[in-house]
């Protein structure tokens, strides 16, 4: 009876062991696992809508410079401060691309709750970028939050991308590493990964492909 009882145990331990390996394991998801998204409304965007949340500005410099590509691609272009656009507008635009920064490796809840009050979207391609400030920011993970919100008003995602810069909060130490690593932050290649980051957008809202979340 004792023997049973320890294979019984051993053969639950195994079994629990099998499982948490699996969860750790990164999953690579066939597309028809995926989120099922809206079909686009549009694979020839004529008006987009670039928003943005900016306390020290450089998130608003990221945002600019979207807006202005975007132009240079023929796309009538609004770009505001998401505090003080009017969300009962956002079913009018084609595109609508929101950059946030990183507060405490997440969103920030005032953006969350925006996102979250929005009307139905259906249909309309969304991007997504953060900006932050160290190495370690959870930056993933927060832009993930942002089109999870607009996925679920409807939009479809088309692109997610991170710029780092200087951090905004000095550590008490100015001379720590990780503030060093930043300080010369955006750079020519920030500002080219953020015209990567917009080019592949657009071009996935052309091909009709979509991002998981």
């Amino acid at each position: 009876m004792l023997d049973s009882n320890v294979d019984t145990r051993r053969d639950f331990i195994k079994k629990s062991a099998v499982v948490v390996t699996a969860l750790c394991l990164p999953v690579s998801l066939p597309r028809e696992s995926l989120a099922a998204y809206p079909d686009l409304k549009t694979r020839t965007p004529k008006k987009a809508l670039v928003l943005w949340y900016s306390q020290t500005g450089q998130t608003r410099r990221y945002a600019k410079l979207i807006g202005c590509l975007l132009k240079e691609k023929g796309l009538t272009v609004d770009a505001h401060d998401m505090q003080e656009f009017d969300k009962n507008l956002l079913p009018d635009y084609d595109f609508i691309i929101v950059g946030t920064p990183v507060f405490y490796y997440d969103t920030p809840s005032n953006v969350s709750e925006w996102l979250a009050e929005m009307p139905s979207i259906s249909g309309t391609p969304v991007a997504a970028f953060v900006s932050f400030g160290g190495p370690e920011g959870n930056q993933y993970n927060a832009s993930c939050h942002v089109l999870e919100l607009m996925a679920g008003k409807g939009g479809v995602p088309v692109g997610r991308d991170a710029f780092r810069n200087i951090a905004s909060y000095p550590t008490a130490k100015w001379n720590n590493s990780k503030q060093i690593s930043g300080q010369h932050l955006p750079n020519a290649a920030t500002f080219n990964q953020v015209r990567l980051f917009t080019a592949d957008a657009m071009e996935k809202i052309t091909r009709g492909e979509t991002i998981s979340t």
